[in-house]
């Protein structure tokens, strides 16, 4: 009697752990686990693994099944990070081979989370003993934690990994003791309850706790300058510090839009070139190994294109989207859950618009990036990079960035040396390339909602 599963659902509970749902139906033939493996190009990653699941015995009837799929390892030459493109569920009797194979299309892009972490992963971090400011900590935001995470080498060695949320105080939700840097992996090390840092605290990072002096202290908590409302984390004694931004990687579906009476009519643009837009291979020397990635790097936000299609749309609009029509034309095209960029032949009123989803992560978002040709043929490299500034800008209103100053618009008006930054208002500059601590803080918040 055959046996089958309901089509699966995959929710990313965190960096290293996918929960899968799904049903088996039909009588079991005796005792079957069901477990799930992580696949690159077919082949199963062994890093990543599930625990045997047991098949009910009423699964016949339809019960759930709910199957973790988690990426640890203790091996010191496992990756700290791996890529996969697919899930396989393996259902079978518990010492033998698999009766049903279920594979499940699956871009994902895995970091372990804190408890997996090995002191090999933390070792290359940039530690220094200059003070954190509130502003680096909250950019070094993780949506699973909820907080910035900071790795310390404390004074008297080791290495600790907090969960801070900075303020007036600085409160640390949990915290992590890791061995030393060439100590072996061991198994995941637990969380330690948190605490709280008052302004001009000192405090004992190894011990998680706070000190009456600097004499017992790793750190104090302090204004960055007298009287100044911003704080930082000062470390002392020779401890060192260093901010972790866990890459996040933001799904995108790439659109081309074509004239539907007129197949000519529409962006000039090949996937060679909208791939090197945002993950740049250099295969072309006018791309000059520049890309969205590229400016976004600080950030650790990554834009990985997970679909690619051509539509066609009707010809006076392929010819020239209106800007009124932008928000109307992506609620019925957008594919959910996903960052949505339309490649066209010209935008109404600039080279590209970006908007935000209004609501992340409800149904039927109108958000995106609506970007135009720029770069005819021949293609240089000034070109090139203005094209990619404008796409990782209008991305910027994508991820709920304002302008940084605009003189023409609600912004603050712009400074000298303002042009220097990714949002700067007043129109694209080659040099228009870098993030405030702010941005990236509100950036990686908003990436989480798109994180496959």
């Amino acid at each position: 009697m055959s046996i089958a599963l309901t089509p699966a659902t995959i929710q990313a509970t965190s960096k290293g752990l996918l929960t899968i749902r799904t049903t088996l139906i039909g009588p079991p033939p005796g005792p079957l686990v069901v477990t799930a493996v992580a696949l690159a190009q077919g082949v199963p990653l062994p890093w990543i693994t599930s625990p045997p699941v047991p098949v009910p015995a009423e699964a016949g009837a339809g019960a759930p099944l709910t199957i973790p799929l988690a990426f640890y390892s203790a091996d010191p030459d496992a990756p700290a990070r791996v890529s996969s493109d697919g899930v396989e569920l393996q259902v079978g009797p518990p010492a033998g081979p698999p009766l049903l194979r279920h594979p499940i299309a699956y871009i994902r892009e895995w970091s372990r989370d804190l408890p997996a972490l090995r002191p090999a992963d933390l070792a290359a971090l940039p530690f220094s003993a200059a003070p954190q400011s509130s502003g680096a900590l909250r950019a070094a935001y993780d949506g699973d934690e909820q907080g910035g995470l900071l790795i310390a080498r404390p004074r008297a060695g080791g290495l600790v990994a907090l969960v801070v949320q900075p303020g007036t105080a600085c409160i640390v939700l949990r915290w992590y003791v890791y061995g030393p840097p060439g100590a072996g992996a061991g198994g995941p090390v637990p969380a330690q309850p948190g605490y709280a840092v008052p302004p001009g605290g000192f405090v004992d990072l190894a011990a998680g706790r706070v000190v009456a002096d600097a004499a017992a202290a790793d750190a104090v908590w302090e204004p960055e300058s007298p009287g100044a409302a911003a704080m930082q984390l000062r470390p002392l004694a020779g401890a060192t510090l260093a901010p972790l931004r866990t890459p996040i990687q933001l799904a995108l579906a790439a659109t081309r839009i074509f004239a539907s009476g007129n197949p000519r009519s529409g962006t000039s643009r090949d996937w060679d070139e909208v791939r090197d837009l945002f993950d740049n291979c250099n295969e072309t020397p006018a791309r000059a190994n520049f890309c969205v990635d590229t400016i976004w790097a600080p950030a650790a936000i990554e834009f990985r294109i997970i679909v690619r299609r051509d539509i066609r749309i009707p010809d006076n609009w392929a010819h020239e989207l209106p800007a009124t029509a932008l928000r109307a034309f992506s609620g019925e095209h957008n594919l959910p859950g996903v960052l949505n960029v339309y490649f066209l032949r010209s935008v109404e009123g600039a080279r590209a618009w970006g908007a935000a989803d209004r609501n992340p992560g409800a149904g039927g978002q109108q958000g995106a990036l609506w970007v135009g040709d720029r770069c005819g043929p021949p293609p240089t490299p000034d070109c090139w990079v203005e094209d990619v500034i404008t796409v990782a800008h209008e991305a910027g209103h994508f991820l709920s960035l304002a302008h940084l100053c605009d003189d023409t618009g609600p912004a603050p008006p712009c400074g000298p040396g303002a042009d220097q930054y990714l949002m700067y208002g007043d129109g694209t500059t080659p040099d228009s390339r870098r993030l405030t601590d702010d941005e990236i803080f509100h950036a990686r918040q908003r990436a989480w909602y798109y994180r496959p």
